[in-house]
Parts: structure tokens; C-alpha cells; sequence
């Protein structure tokens, strides 16, 4: 994150007010905002702010974060410093997003090599939802009618994720449905790359799911947000009770229907407690990473295997995530100092972000974020039963960062 950081080709930065009218009505955006999308990509589109706009151009070539800021805070008259504090959460959040990224084949216009009404074994797809690097990702149809997620290999990355796929579809059969799309089938098409086909799920990410709430205003918001925070740890005790641990912990991976039902996704690497893991020891993003995992990687090991404790540390991170819209630790762009953190630096405490919570919410997130395994819950169900009778806020919290960079 040093080095020369670039936004992808297809990275498009559209004012809002352009975009075709039915979208516009479904976008809670304000007068001069932009929309930020990769078509194809993992990433959600969200609605910026003409600084942020500003900002993000600085990238159409390649250029270091350092260097951007700078020319930024020149042309605006604002002392860099400054800049950088106010715009840190929404770089972050590109840089999370692979928004931005390092210049290179990453950085390549994504294609996808499926179209509407192409009918790979027999599903008929109805649109291309992602086609990164490793895999796209299809709705579909299937002879009967029922709509499906198609996950496929790409063929630059048949071999790994033939072992990729063949795993998540053994944790999806243990699973065996809710906390997780159910499974339909796991084969090969034609041209020899393997796929995998799961019950469509209906959602949106969690990180998106509580920003809608927070952004409401009135008395539900707080309850709201208690009822979303308590599904997914409830969806989470249901998969360690079956024997599955996730190990990709992250707002990505959880899906939240309008109902509120919630579903994990993304099997490739969790693995059945007790057994080894499977292709790869784990995923994730690093700000969901347990202490154990940050000390591994700063003394120069492999990540270890994830644990059920250790999951519990990653989903307080997720938790005081969704409550707050803030990490719990002012995350440093340095890779090393951000591991430091995570192992080491106690989480900031809540009325940082403008909102009254209660004692009895902060401790017990404290005790799921404790660095120490042994002094956290056995089991998720103790910190879900700490939420719903305490949980605030009882003013709206800002984002983090001054208003500039929404």
C-alpha cells in the first residue's frame, strides 16, 4: 500500500444524477454525489461525495497514496495532514474493496465469458452477478424453474479452484441449508471447469444492511440494528454447532435478506472442526483477524487455522463494526503496524463515535475482543444475549473521518 496504487480500468465514477431514473429512485444520495461501481467485480457500488470523487481521479494513473493526498490537499488548500485524516476511512475502504489496487493484470478490464441466455449444464442465466479473477458468479435458472447462484472456475484458475470448489461443496453438505445457501449440485461443465450451484439468496451484505438502519432516523433504529447484530451471531453458532468453522470472516460474507434472515457464504476454506484444513488454512481481511493470527504473521508464519475462538474475536470486530460503521482500532496503512494492533492495542472505546451505548454492550464486546482466547465466550449465544437489551445508539453515529468523504 505504499507503492504506486492505481483504480482498475473499468472503475467508473458517474454523478449520480445521471444515472437512469429507476435507479436514481433506489440511491440515498445528495445533490453533487457520485456513484462509485466495477462492473463485475465483488465489489458493491456505493455513492460518494464530490471530494471523494476528486480524490479517487487522482488514481486514473498510477500514483502513490502519498503523493495523491499531497496533490490533493494543494489544489484544495488543505494542509495534507488534515486530508489524510478526513479521507483515511474511505481510502481504506477502496483499498479493502480493490477499488484501488497495484497497477498491472489486477488492474485489467474484468470480462466475463458467460452472457444472458447462455445455458452452461443445463442452467439458464439470467446475469453475470461477478467474474473476477479466480471465478464468476451466475443468476440462474435451472430446469425447473428455481433460481440458483452458479460459482465457476475461470480457466486461468481451473486447477485450484476444482480443489476450491469440491471443499465447499463438502462444507455445504454438512451444513446441510440455513445459516447457508443450500447446495444443488457440484460438477463440471463441458470444458472441463468445475462449478458449483447453490440456492439464490435475496440479500444484501451486512455492512450495507446496517448502514441502511443507521442511516434512518427514529426510536426503531436502535432495536434494529440489536436484531440484525443477534442473527448473524445466531447464524454463526448454528455453523460452529454443526462442526463448521467459516475461517473468512468479514461484512462480504454475511448476506442479510430484507426480512432479516441471514446467510454466510463463501465455504472455500472453512473447514469441519477437528479435521485439518482444506485447500487454503484461511481467508479474510485482516481487520477481522484474531490476535493469534496477527502475532503468526509478524514472527514470519503461516496464518494459522482458524478457531472457534478465534472466530469469536473476528465476529466482535464484525459486530462493533455493524454497530458503529467504524473498525475498532484506527487501522494503520502499514502492514506491519497494523498487525501490531490487532495483537496488542486495546479496541477504542464506543463514545468515540458520538453514540451513548450501554456498559453492559461495551464489555461485553470487549470480552469477545479480548487478545487473550481463553477469557473469550465459549459460545457466540453469550454475546447475542448481551445486545438486545442494551444496545445503542441513542443519537445516530457519524462516519468516522469529518464530512468531505462520505
Amino acid at each position: 500500500m505504499q507503492g504506486p496504487m492505481v483504480l482498475p480500468e473499468d472503475v467508473q465514477i458517474v454523478p449520480v444524477a445521471e444515472l437512469p431514473p429507476q435507479i436514481r429512485a433506489q440511491v440515498a444520495a445528495e445533490e453533487g454525489d457520485f456513484a462509485l461501481t466495477r462492473p463485475m467485480s465483488r465489489t458493491p457500488s456505493k455513492v460518494i461525495d464530490a471530494n471523494a470523487a476528486a480524490l479517487l481521479r487522482r488514481f486514473r494513473q498510477p500514483t502513490t497514496i502519498v503523493d495523491a493526498i499531497l496533490a490533493y490537499s494543494r489544489e484544495i488548500q488543505t494542509p495534507s495532514a488534515q486530508v489524510l485524516e478526513d479521507a483515511y476511512p474511505f481510502l481504506e475502504s477502496c483499498l479493502l474493496a480493490r477499488l484501488l489496487v497495484e497497477p498491472g493484470a489486477q488492474s485489467e478490464r474484468i470480462l466475463p465469458s458467460f452472457a444472458e441466455g447462455d445455458t452452461p449444464a443445463g442452467y439458464k442465466v439470467e446475469r453475470v452477478i461477478q467474474a473476477p479473477e479466480d471465478s464468476e458468479v451466475l443468476l440462474a435458472r435451472t430446469e425447473n424453474g428455481q433460481r440458483a447462484a452458479i460459482k465457476v472456475a475461470r480457466n486461468s484458475a481451473v486447477s485450484a479452484m476444482e480443489l476450491m470448489l469440491a471443499h465447499e461443496a463438502e462444507i455445504l453438505r454438512q451444513i446441510a441449508g440455513a445459516p447457508a445457501p443450500g447446495l444443488i449440485a457440484s460438477s463440471t461443465l463441458d470444458d472441463g471447469r468445475p462449478y458449483l450451484a447453490i440456492e439464490w439468496f435475496d440479500g444484501v451484505d451486512s455492512q450495507i444492511a446496517a448502514q441502511k438502519i443507521r442511516e434512518r432516523s427514529g426510536p426503531d433504529v436502535a432495536g434494529e440494528l440489536a436484531q440484525l447484530c443477534a442473527a448473524v451471531l445466531d447464524a454463526y453458532t448454528q455453523l460452529h454447532q454443526r462442526g463448521v468453522i467459516h475461517s473468512d470472516i468479514h461484512p462480504r460474507n454475511v448476506l442479510v435478506s430484507e426480512a432479516g434472515e441471514v446467510r454466510i457464504i463463501d465455504f472455500g476454506v472453512a473447514r469441519l472442526a477437528g479435521r485439518a484444513p482444506g485447500p487454503s488454512p484461511r481467508a479474510g481481511v485482516a481487520f477481522f483477524f484474531e490476535p493469534e493470527c496477527a502475532q503468526a504473521i509478524r514472527a514470519g508464519s503461516f496464518a494459522p487455522p482458524a478457531t472457534e475462538t478465534g472466530e469469536q474475536y473476528g465476529l466482535g470486530a464484525l459486530i462493533y463494526f455493524l454497530l458503529s460503521g467504524n473498525h475498532y482500532q484506527d487501522f494503520s496503512f502499514e502492514k506491519e503496524e497494523m498487525l501490531r494492533q490487532i495483537a496488542e492495542d486495546r479496541p477504542i472505546p464506543l463514545e468515540r463515535y458520538g453514540a451513548d451505548y450501554s456498559e453492559a454492550l461495551e464489555s461485553v464486546l470487549l470480552r469477545a475482543l479480548d487478545k487473550d482466547p481463553a477469557r473469550r465466550f465459549a459460545l457466540h449465544r453469550r454475546v447475542r444475549r448481551g445486545i438486545p437489551p442494551c444496545v445503542g445508539p441513542s443519537r445516530r453515529a457519524p462516519r468516522r473521518g469529518c464530512r468531505g468523504f462520505g
